[in-house]
């Protein structure tokens, strides 16, 4: 792959010739010349900032926006991103929230009208008491 790309590159100057003299009615001292002519590269001038360029970035940027905005309202609308809530509401309600100590933590928690109340030790999640809606822990 390596030697093909670089055969390519060798043979890149030739082509550009034969394009340059399609008849090949140039002579090859005479492509030679023509060949050194057109690979002289010009002096870079420095780029002036003007209206016309300033106008072009801020009509770029405004269609930039407008798209972005415009893909996210339809994202939404079609539902392409699901929601964070159910179509019912939130099942899961965290009540309260108590530290113990440094490393015990006690969580209320509630799910679908239940209520469990959850330890926390080290990495270690207990469920140390299930009541329902009516009952109280």
């Amino acid at each position: 792959m390596k030697k093909t790309i670089l055969l390519l590159l060798l043979l890149m100057p030739m082509l550009s010739l034969a394009a340059d003299d399609p008849a090949g009615t140039l002579q090859k001292n005479e492509r030679i010349e023509l060949r050194t002519e057109s690979s002289a590269i010009p002096f870079k001038q420095d780029e002036v900032i003007t209206v016309a360029l300033v106008s072009k970035v801020f009509v770029g940027l405004v269609i930039a926006i407008t798209l972005a905005v415009f893909s996210i309202y339809i994202m939404r609308r079609f539902n392409f991103v699901p929601s964070a809530q159910s179509p019912g509401g939130r099942r899961i309600r965290l009540l309260e929230t108590q530290r113990l100590s440094t490393k015990t933590t006690v969580f209320l928690v509630e799910i679908d009208q239940q209520t469990f109340l959850l330890s926390q030790a080290g990495d270690h999640v207990n469920v140390t008491a299930i009541a329902s809606a009516k009952q109280e822990l």
